[in-house]
C-alpha cells in the first residue's frame, strides 16, 4: 500500500490559474445585396435563419437602388 503525504492546509486551498493562450479568431463573411425597387429586402424569417446559422450582421449600406448587408461568423 502506497501512502501519499498530506499537503499543508494553506497549499491545499490555493487556486492556481491556468495559463491563457490567445488564438486569433478566423472569420468568414457572407454578403447579401437586394434591390429596393423590387421590394426584395430580407424579412424577419430570413434574418432569423441567418442568425441560426451563426451569421451576425456586421455592416449595412443602402443606396437609392439597393441595400447591401455584410455578415460575419467564426469559421468552423
Amino acid at each position: 500500500m502506497i501512502t501519499v503525504p498530506e499537503l499543508p492546509r494553506e497549499m491545499s486551498t490555493a487556486h492556481v490559474q491556468p495559463p491563457v493562450v490567445y488564438v486569433d479568431p478566423i472569420w468568414e463573411y457572407h454578403y447579401v445585396v437586394r434591390s429596393l425597387a423590387e421590394g426584395n429586402v430580407p424579412d424577419q424569417a430570413e434574418l432569423n435563419a441567418l442568425g441560426a446559422q451563426g451569421w451576425e450582421l456586421a455592416g449595412l449600406y443602402a443606396d437609392a437602388q439597393s441595400v447591401h448587408l455584410y455578415f460575419k461568423r467564426l469559421a468552423r
